[in-house]
């Protein structure tokens, strides 16, 4: 979700900077399609004829050395600039940041109280808030100011060891309209480097992203952002390959005491001032 939704609105300036038919491919056409209409989507695998040019938008690397980006495919090493950048460089266009449009609707504010998001869940637990505690505190200090707490993600309590803070409610189903009408109307989203961070964002949610893993920059710049301490090892998808298949990934400290230090340090208290200065900024009630 988080690649789709950040790359997709280039392709809409891409067609308008040349004047020509854009047929787009990915795996959740629906997520986006009746909001960039002048697009033609199509399914994978469906065959196109007749076409001018073909691009692949994505991460690519040297097969030769599979640590640095391929040449080929990449003007700039992708990890050293911001996600959506990747898709503007890859298509020409100047890389500036373009909020996504979804096509996912959304229904009226599904309950009458004030309450918060959470996106707890990602693809990697380098992407999670290892914080023993940090999502357990952060939960009742919101409850404790008058907030309902909602976990987002739709992943079961204890999926892959993370455990789901006790005092937040789940949603009534994981459909992707409930899903996104929750995080419209919410007050606030708080979550990881995940899909849903980027839908919060393209709802114009306020959101606070918790990253360790990623510098600051890497994600989009409207979210305030709680990243690792100066004193800890911290941005390693800038620096490596995020190896997809290795869920434990962690490329300077895995299987030491330090593993994951960078989403560890980021304390409770940093977080809940990131919160603050939300509302302090008047972007939540």
């Amino acid at each position: 979700m988080g690649d789709t939704l950040a790359w997709v609105p280039y392709l809409e300036n891409f067609q308008q900077r040349w004047g020509c038919k854009v047929v787009a491919c990915s795996h959740h056409n629906e997520w986006v399609e009746s909001a960039y209409p002048s697009i033609e989507w199509i399914g994978p695998g469906v065959e196109v004829k007749n076409i001018y040019a073909l691009t692949n938008i994505g991460f690519f690397y040297d097969e030769s050395e599979e640590s640095l980006p391929d040449p080929t495919k990449h003007s700039h090493d992708p990890r050293t600039e911001p996600l959506q950048w990747t898709a503007a460089r890859q298509l020409g266009l100047p890389p500036v940041e373009i909020r996504p449009r979804v096509s996912i609707s959304t229904r009226g504010r599904p309950v009458d109280d004030h309450y918060v998001c959470l996106g707890i869940h990602s693809t990697s637990q380098a992407k999670y808030w290892n914080h023993p505690s940090g999502w357990d505190e952060v939960t009742s200090w919101l409850k404790s100011r008058g907030y309902r707490v909602f976990i987002a993600s739709r992943e079961e309590d204890g999926f892959m060891g993370n455990r789901l803070p006790a005092d937040a409610e789940r949603l009534p189903d994981y459909q992707i309209e409930t899903t996104a009408t929750f995080i419209c109307h919410a007050d606030a989203f708080i979550g990881v480097g995940s899909g849903l961070t980027w839908m919060a964002w393209a709802l114009e949610t306020p959101t606070v992203l918790v990253s360790g893993f990623s510098h600051p920059w890497t994600e989009m710049s409207e979210a305030v952002k709680v990243s690792a301490p100066n004193n800890v090892c911290a941005g390693s998808f800038n620096r490596h390959r995020i190896q997809a298949n290795d869920w434990q990934w962690c490329p300077d400290r895995k299987g030491t005491s330090r593993q994951f230090e960078c989403s560890r340090s980021i304390t409770p208290e940093k977080v809940i001032s990131a919160f603050q200065q939300c509302i302090d900024e008047g972007h939540i009630s």
